[in-house]
C-alpha cells in the first residue's frame, strides 16, 4: 500500500523490494518466491498459518500450523503475538517464501472509481493521489492505500475502472510491527473478506458449477466470541457484518440475526448458496439461519481443490480445515504472480 505522506512511494511493491536499501537482491527475491507461499491469519485466540506451493496445479499444501496466542498477548503488536506468528510460520514452512496477512474488513475503505484509460502504473497512482480525499472523505495524511485497474468502463471507452482500497496508517503499522517482532517479512497485506473470497472461488472452481462465478453467496465465519457474515457477488465482497457470540451462545440464533440484518439492508440480493466456516463451526450441525428458507449452510471445505504434500498429516489438516479458510486464501494471494496490496 502507498503512504499518503509520500504518495509516489509504495510501502512495499515488487519493484521496491528489488531496488531499495535493505531490500532483497533480485536473485534472492526470485529464490524466495520459489518457496511455498505462506498465509498468516492473526485470530483472536490463535495464529493460523498455511504454506502452499502455488506453482503446482492444483496448488499443493505443504504445511500448516495453529499456534495459540498467549492470553497476555493483547494487541497484534505484542511480543507474545510476534512469537506465536514466528512459531506458526516456521512450523508451516521451514523456509517460507512470500508471506501474506490481512487486516479486518471493517478497517478497510473500498471504492470503485474511474480514471483516464491511458494511465498505468505510477501515472495512474499519481492521478488518483490528487483526488484521494474526494474519493475517501478521510484526511489523506492518515491513510495508506493501493489501487488495482479493473478494465475499461463499457459505457465510457475513455475511462477505466479502478479498485481503490485504503486503511488507516496505524492499522497497517500494527501488522508490520507484529512481523518485525516475529523477525519475518510480510510481503502482502490483504483484507480478510477478500482472502475468504479467494478460498470460496477455489471451492467453486473445484465443483465446476458454471453458475458459481456469477452467484451471490453468503459465508458464515464462526470464530471465537464472534460470528461474521460475508456476502459475495461474482467473487466481490458485497456485504459484511459481525455479531458477538458468548461462550454458551446460540450459533444458530446469531446466524439468523445476521441473515435478517442482511435481508433488511439496501444491498440485499437473493442468496444462491450459504457456506459455514470457522473454528466454532466445527462439530456444529448445519442449520438454516431462517426457517422460512430452504437454504442450509454447507461446510466450506477447500481441501478437495488442493493437493497435499506427502509429509503433511492429512487427518490433522482435514480436522483443522474449518479454521484455515482465511489463511488458505492469503497463501494463494501471496503466491500469485499478480499479487496486489503489497
Amino acid at each position: 500500500m502507498r503512504d499518503m505522506e509520500t504518495p509516489d512511494q509504495p510501502i512495499a511493491t515488487t519493484h521496491e523490494c528489488i531496488t531499495k536499501r535493505r531490500r532483497f537482491r533480485l536473485g534472492s527475491w526470485h529464490e524466495r518466491f520459489a518457496r511455498p507461499a505462506v498465509g498468516v491469519d492473526i485470530g483472536r485466540s490463535a495464529i493460523k498459518a498455511v504454506a502452499i506451493d502455488t506453482r503446482r496445479q492444483p496448488p499443493r499444501i505443504t504445511g500448516h500450523a495453529i499456534v495459540p496466542r498467549p492470553a497476555s498477548a493483547g494487541s497484534p503488536t505484542g511480543a507474545g503475538t510476534g512469537r506465536a506468528i514466528r512459531s506458526a510460520v516456521r512450523k508451516a514452512a521451514r523456509r517460507p517464501g512470500p508471506i501474506a496477512c490481512a487486516i479486518p474488513a471493517n478497517e478497510a475503505i473500498t471504492r470503485h472509481v474511474e480514471a483516464p484509460a491511458g494511465l498505468t502504473g505510477d501515472a495512474l497512482a499519481m492521478h488518483l493521489a490528487l483526488s484521494i480525499e474526494d474519493h475517501l472523505h478521510q484526511p489523506p495524511e492518515q491513510l495508506c492505500y493501493d489501487i488495482r485497474p479493473r478494465g475499461p468502463v463499457p459505457e465510457r471507452g475513455s475511462q477505466q475502472a479502478v479498485l481503490l482500497v485504503a486503511t488507516r496508517r496505524g492499522v497497517l503499522a500494527e501488522r508490520q510491527a507484529a512481523f518485525r517482532r516475529a523477525r519475518l517479512r510480510c510481503d502482502v497485506v490483504d483484507i480478510e473478506d477478500r482472502a475468504l473470497a479467494r478460498t470460496l472461488e477455489l471451492v467453486g472452481a473445484a465443483v465446476k458449477d458454471p453458475e458459481s462465478a456469477a452467484a451471490v453467496e453468503g459465508l458464515f465465519d464462526a470464530g471465537e466470541g464472534q460470528l461474521q457474515f460475508h456476502v459475495f457477488s461474482a467473487g466481490e465482497p458485497l456485504h459484511g457484518q459481525s455479531h458477538p457470540v458468548g461462550p454458551d451462545g446460540d450459533l444458530a440464533a446469531a446466524m439468523a440475526r445476521a441473515h435478517a440484518v442482511y435481508q433488511g439492508s439496501h444491498e440485499a440480493r437473493p442468496i444462491a448458496r450459504l457456506w459455514l466456516t470457522g473454528g466454532a463451526s466445527a462439530g456444529s450441525p448445519p442449520v438454516s439461519p431462517d426457517p422460512t428458507l430452504s437454504l442450509t449452510p454447507v461446510p466450506l471445505d477447500p481441501l478437495p481443490a488442493l493437493g497435499v504434500a506427502g509429509r503433511v498429516d492429512t487427518a490433522a489438516l482435514a480436522a483443522n480445515m474449518p479454521r484455515l479458510a482465511s489463511a488458505i486464501g492469503l497463501a494463494l494471494h501471496a503466491g500469485a504472480n499478480d499479487a496486489h496490496w503489497r
